[in-house]
């Protein structure tokens, strides 16, 4: 946990910068104004904040699952920026389709709909498994609430039809393939495909983590394997070490 002083005060536990890591803007997304000299403070870095998120009034804010802006004790005058640690990454995902009404609001806004998310699982997500399937009306697979899917179709990398939460994941395995040479191409993702071609689930947290399970109903469907998962999984996570050498220079 870290904690921000307002000027005057120095008993901070740690500076947190309120910029943070930049990443590249979605076209067409709206972001908020680069940070300034006026948000190096606690109540401006607040209020940069409380920008990203739906309303701007509370005296805390649950930043995304595992973060947390809330008030520092009285004697440091500012505020707290906790996180709880990750949990490791799986090895393998196992899903719970359920042929549900669309839970997002804001689909391709991230953190709006945390808390229907929590609800779909709490209602549909059958013990065992992992995370669950957000479906269109059609009962094509879009997105689960936690992450992105794709499934392969021979050399062919099948991304879903509709709408869905730009995934830096998916971006990064769809870039990767296209300069491969590998064709990507919009899919309806039916849940009885995946009996016959493999289906990965995508998160920044677990990479790229191949569906074992998918329960529909009574049924339980096992995508098989990608011939070249591990080659894809390597890739992956080998790009921290080579970010990490990129930086560092060692």
């Amino acid at each position: 946990m870290g904690c921000v002083s307002t000027p005057g005060t120095a008993r901070s536990s740690r500076a947190i910068s309120p910029t943070g890591p930049s990443t590249s803007p979605t076209p067409g997304a709206t972001h908020p104004a680069a940070p300034t000299a006026s948000t190096c403070t606690s109540s401006g870095f607040r209020a940069l904040l409380a920008r990203c998120l739906p309303g701007s009034s509370r005296s805390s804010c649950h930043c995304c699952p595992r973060a947390n802006c809330s008030p520092a004790s009285p004697s440091l005058k500012g505020f707290c920026f906790s996180t709880s640690a990750p949990p490791p990454p799986r090895p393998t995902t196992a899903l719970t389709f359920a042929q549900a009404p669309d839970p997002r609001t804001q689909p391709e806004v991230k953190g709006p709909d945390f808390a229907a998310f929590r609800a779909h699982r709490s209602r549909y997500q059958l013990a065992g498994t992992d995370d669950t399937v957000i479906a269109d009306k059609h009962g094509a697979m879009l997105e689960t609430t936690t992450g992105a899917l794709v499934m392969w179709d021979g050399d062919t990398l099948c991304v879903p039809e509709g709408v869905w939460l730009p995934s830096v994941t998916l971006h990064q395995v769809a870039a990767r393939a296209a300069q491969l040479g590998v064709s990507v191409k919009r899919r309806r993702l039916k849940p009885e495909l995946a009996a016959e071609h493999p289906l990965w689930f995508l998160n920044s947290l677990h990479g790229i983590s191949p569906v074992s399970e998918l329960h529909v109903g009574d049924t339980v469907i096992t995508p098989p394997v990608h011939p070249s998962f591990d080659e894809w999984r390597d890739w992956w996570w080998g790009g921290f070490c080579r970010e990490l050498k990129h930086t560092t220079g060692n």
